[in-house]
């Protein structure tokens, strides 16, 4: 004999149960997702105010004609953390690929984050513009073209603590 749906009994209806969950098995189930959006959102907001709180290097290019930007903002907490857990040596190939001792660049932007603003260097031609200045904390590189734009921002402190990290020992932490 067939029957219609509104004369089935209701465990048939949902699935064998005969009633949605007890209230109680549903507030514990609620309270478990909360609690872990929370401890998420808690730990996103502190990764973030950690990462904020590091200085940024940014690389912004915009390339003309294709009309592509690319802006790469690179936490230098990011950097430091990438160099603390290279493999064995890898510093050392760091180190050699540089033109510059590691250690010279570690006083080099200590001592420019010290000095006022101030520009040092600029050509300007026709379609090739070059700037490099230092204001406030930061060392900015700037080059225009007819064909692209490149603006870099160094923070002139926190490179120096990574250029300070290529010229510790593999046995020193930051």
């Amino acid at each position: 004999m067939l029957r219609r749906v509104g004369d089935c009994p209701k465990s048939i209806i949902w699935g064998g149960r005969a009633s949605l969950p007890a209230k109680g098995e549903s507030n514990v189930l609620l309270k478990a997702v909360a609690t872990a959006l929370a401890l998420w959102l808690l730990f996103l907001s502190f990764a973030l105010f950690v990462i904020l709180q590091t200085e940024v290097l940014v690389i912004d290019i915009y390339k003309k004609p294709q009309q592509k930007h690319i802006y790469l903002p690179i936490p230098i907490l990011l950097l430091r953390v990438a160099l603390s857990l290279s493999p064995p040596g890898q510093k050392e190939k760091i180190r050699s690929n540089l033109a510059i001792n590691p250690n010279s660049l570690k006083i080099l932007s200590e001592k420019l984050a010290e000095c006022p603003d101030t520009s040092f260097f600029r050509m300007e031609k026709p379609g090739q513009n070059i700037f490099i200045r230092k204001h406030g904390r930061n060392l900015h590189i700037d080059a225009e073209s007819r064909s692209e734009n490149v603006h870099i921002r160094i923070p002139l402190i926190a490179a120096s603590k990574a250029f300070a990290m290529l010229t510790e020992s593999p046995t020193e932490k930051w």
